[in-house]
């Protein structure tokens, strides 16, 4: 039976107009993906920052803020939420003036080993925490939790409530 209707379906359309809105699909797809593609690699969008570790390895942070929709921060009237757009308004503002090569890399390590030994199950200690990230690894684990950390700190010393966005920060490295 599905099949049936599938075919009445096909042939009541007609080749020519799944021939046009393939091609329509295709031309409006294809510059989108190429164009995102080369300015998502090149920096240039918003929230996507090309860097360097110190070993010479290429990777790309990616940065969002959105307004918290749900739980604590989330705005209950009107009011909140002019305020939260602002909060959103002012992180985004930050992120976009990010400048990595301003981290101090030993000490965005530190920062991190410091957050992880109190919030890591077990609580490891540095030296454990130090066999299992190294290299790269470590500092672009360290430049995540700074960064984050920094959109936080920027939002509480200009007044608006940490909470009341959500930040989202990863990192993709090439092999």
């Amino acid at each position: 039976m599905e099949d049936v209707v599938r075919e009445t379906e096909e042939a009541a359309l007609g080749p020519r107009v799944h021939r046009r809105r393939a091609l329509a699909v295709v031309g409006t797809v294809v510059p989108i993906v190429l164009v995102g593609g080369v300015a998502a690699a090149s920096g240039v969008l918003p929230g996507i920052f090309p860097f360097s570790t110190s070993a010479g390895t290429g990777c790309r942070l990616h940065v969002s803020v959105e307004p918290r929709e749900d739980g604590r921060g989330a705005p209950d009237d009107g009011a909140e939420a002019s305020t939260q757009q602002a909060a959103v308004a002012a992180a985004r503002d930050f992120v976009n003036a990010l400048d990595l090569s301003a981290i101090d890399r030993a000490a965005a390590a530190d920062r991190w080993f410091d957050h992880m030994e109190r919030v890591s199950v077990g609580h490891p200690t540095r030296a454990e925490l130090r066999e299992e990230f190294q290299g790269d690894d470590l500092e672009v684990h360290s430049i995540l939790f700074v960064v984050d950390g920094e959109v936080h700190d920027y939002l509480d010393t200009h007044g608006y409530d940490p909470a009341s966005v959500v930040t989202t920060v990863a990192s993709e490295c090439d092999q």
